[in-house]
């Protein structure tokens, strides 16, 4: 047998391994204070740009639309009023013995002794149109009148403008009482949604005792909407969203101030089991506890008991959010149309994970603990609803709508942990319709 001597690191490792040394007291005077986020003030920032970005955008589309608009205004009419201009004029329209311009089914002009058929009754003779005027002609007979009437009409339709005779009448393009109403098919507005989650736990024994202890937080959704109007009933909406969701984990103890006792060697301490998936408490001067389960993992060594440690006692329950900037497609058809609408819509929603954070309150102020780990980035969630719309003035428009969400992917990837979610949300809003 060979005698070797122990490893130098064996030595250091065995003689070190349950040897701490605590640093100075006076060095904690020096730590950062605990993290603190001010969540009332990142809603009213996110409230006020999203506000801006409405007005902003409300702003350029009516201006791009208004100069849509002039311009169509600027084009030449091409429709007249052919009775009541033909009725208006007096007609002196006269067949002499010199050359006259006749108007026939042909529009020809013709030459001396022939026969205007466009103002000459169908009783009336060679003689009678050469020697009366069809001025007196329409004064003594009534039938020939509304006869002749009716002639000019059908020539009228054809020409613009046209001298007859030695009158010089005319007819003058004015506008039809047909005429265009403006459509407003493009609507821009905003509406905010508080909702409730329904959570299936996929069939799990696991994840079902673990939501017996949790309870889904208030959903709440914010969009700015853009709507076009395809038909009189048919319409599709887009825009932008934030939809907030989450979970309260109660029983989990919270204590602040663990940092000035124990320096970590790692990224984390705590890990906690939880429905949506482990939390990872990545603040390392957070202790977490668990008096009634077993939920808690600890990487801290054995060396040192926290429990015994004076602490600062922040909660007892454990929040995780999750927040999604979404882009739904949806399509709205109006089933009734009067001044309070009621209208079907569904569609599909795509959502992209912005914010996941797990945190304790303590005097109404968030302390980060951490974040969830096996939350899916990408969510893809379809929609139903029922709405009704009242028109406040000819641009605004009030909307309320309930609303049925459901989840077509999962939400965690971890393995025990919530597989779908369903929430029940009533939008209401406002649209200004251009």
């Amino acid at each position: 047998m060979f005698n070797r001597e122990p490893d130098i690191d064996v030595l250091f490792r065995n003689g070190l391994k349950d040897f701490e040394v605590l640093p100075p007291s006076d060095i904690w005077d020096e730590m950062p204070p605990i993290k603190v986020t001010h969540g009332r003030q990142r809603i009213f920032y996110a409230a006020v740009a999203g506000l801006a970005l409405l007005f902003s955008v409300s702003a350029a589309l009516t201006a791009l639309f208004r100069n849509n608009d002039n311009i169509a205004a600027n084009l030449p009419q091409t429709s007249f009023s052919r009775a009541r201009q033909v009725k208006t004029a007096g007609p002196t329209l006269k067949a002499e013995k010199s050359t006259a311009t006749v108007l026939k089914h042909e529009f020809r002009t013709t030459t001396e002794n022939s026969t205007v058929t466009a103002t000459a009754p169908a009783s009336a003779s060679n003689d009678q149109v050469n020697d009366t005027p069809a001025l007196n002609d329409q004064n003594n007979n009534a039938f020939a009148t509304e006869r002749n009437s009716e002639e000019r009409v059908n020539l009228a339709g054809l020409f613009t403008s046209h001298d007859f005779g030695n009158a010089g009448t005319s007819i003058i393009p004015v506008a039809t009482n047909e005429t265009k109403t403006k459509s407003n098919r493009f609507m821009i507005g905003g509406s905010v949604a508080p909702g409730m989650s329904i959570i299936s736990d996929g069939g799990h024994s696991d994840t079902k005792k673990l939501l017996t202890s949790e309870n889904s937080m208030p959903e709440l959704s914010a969009a700015l909407s853009v709507r076009y109007k395809i038909s009189s009933r048919f319409s599709i909406q887009t825009g932008l969203g934030v939809t907030s969701v989450g979970q309260i984990v109660k029983g989990i103890d919270i204590y602040s101030g663990l940092s000035h006792y124990y320096s970590s060697k790692g990224k984390f301490n705590y890990v906690v089991q939880t429905a949506s998936g482990q939390v990872i408490g990545t603040n390392t001067d957070v202790r977490i506890a668990d008096e009634s389960a077993n939920r808690v993992g600890s990487v801290i060594s054995q060396a040192i008991d926290p429990s015994k440690l004076p602490l600062s006692y922040v909660n007892d329950d454990l929040r995780q959010r999750f927040r999604y900037l979404e882009v739904p497609f949806i399509a709205r058809y109006k089933v009734i149309d009067r001044r309070v609408d009621l209208n079907l819509c569904g569609g599909f929603s795509y959502g992209y994970l912005i914010e996941n954070v797990a945190f304790a309150t303590v005097n109404s102020k968030d302390v980060k603990v951490g974040y969830t780990e096996g939350i899916n980035k990408n969510s893809v969630s379809s929609q139903m609803g029922f709405g009704m719309e009242y028109n406040l003035t000819k641009n605004v428009t009030f909307n309320f709508e309930p609303v049925v969400r459901y989840y077509i992917t999962p939400f965690s990837s971890a393995s025990n942990a919530i597989d779908r979610q369903y929430s029940f949300g009533i939008f209401s809003g406002l649209f200004y319709r251009f």
